[in-house]
């Protein structure tokens, strides 16, 4: 997250807003379309290629993923990141 970028949880005054809820989407899988959060203002490219955002602002899967390792520690997702997407592959065993 580069740091002219403000971002919170349920902080509707910063440009990326992140669901209150999401630390309990840890190692859940998420469906299509699940809003992770809103972005208020333009901030710019994102490496986020998982995520994708609709005309209101939200920030949405483009597939099932499930968040491991999520953080709400914003030192963290600063130095390191929010969290790793998993996507399910299928298993011929």
């Amino acid at each position: 997250m580069p740091d002219e970028v403000s971002f919170g949880f349920a902080a509707p005054g910063a440009d990326i807003d992140f669901v209150p809820e999401l630390g309990h989407y840890n190692f859940r899988e998420l469906a299509r379309g699940d809003l992770l959060g809103r972005r208020w203002t333009k901030v710019g490219k994102t490496s986020a290629t998982a995520c994708s955002s609709t005309a209101r602002g939200g920030i949405t899967l483009k597939k099932s993923l499930m968040p491991a390792m999520l953080t709400r520690d914003t030192r963290v997702i600063r130095q390191d990141c929010l969290c790793y997407l998993m996507e399910r592959i299928p298993y011929a065993g």
